[in-house]
């Protein structure tokens, strides 16, 4: 297995490692081996890399990209970040998760606008804000408990 410090990562794939450590954080690739000077990136890193350009040409969102590869193997995305012919068949519009058609048939996609509840530090609550009466009751609940978990006296 090859072994990558960011900065040959970073030479290796053409990818900033500002964008690659907001892959990471992201949750897009997997965290390296090790941290800070010891960290250590492996092909699989690589092929993520080299396969997430081709699923955002056809116009994949990064949400997608990040389904797609928690639901293939390895293998499959090395496949794709090659650019062979059987990554065209994986590449295809019904390949993209959240897009085939029993999926989308029950929830339509539309535009999502959320409102942010800070808990506490590092802890946000997100929620859709046109969420139907009855579960907005239950959300009140849910924020009234997590600030007397969370000490918290205002909802943000």
């Amino acid at each position: 297995m090859n072994e990558f410090t960011i900065g040959e990562l970073e030479n290796a794939s053409g990818i900033s490692r500002r964008t690659i450590y907001f892959y990471v954080q992201q949750g897009i690739l997997p965290p390296p081996t090790g941290a800070g000077l010891a960290a250590r990136y492996h092909s699989a890193h690589l092929d993520r890399l080299r396969a997430i350009p081709r699923f955002r040409a056809i116009g994949w969102r990064l949400d997608q990209i990040r389904d797609y590869f928690t639901r293939h193997s390895e293998d499959a995305i090395a496949t794709v970040a090659r650019g062979d012919a059987l990554s065209e068949r994986l590449l295809s519009p019904e390949a993209a998760p959240g897009t085939r058609t029993e999926e989308t048939t029950s929830l339509a996609r539309r535009p999502s606008y959320l409102a942010r509840y800070s808990l506490a530090p590092g802890v946000d609550l997100l929620v859709e804000r046109d969420v139907p009466p009855d579960l907005a009751e239950r959300v009140d609940r849910l924020l009234a408990r997590a600030g007397e978990i969370f000490d918290v006296h205002t909802r943000g």
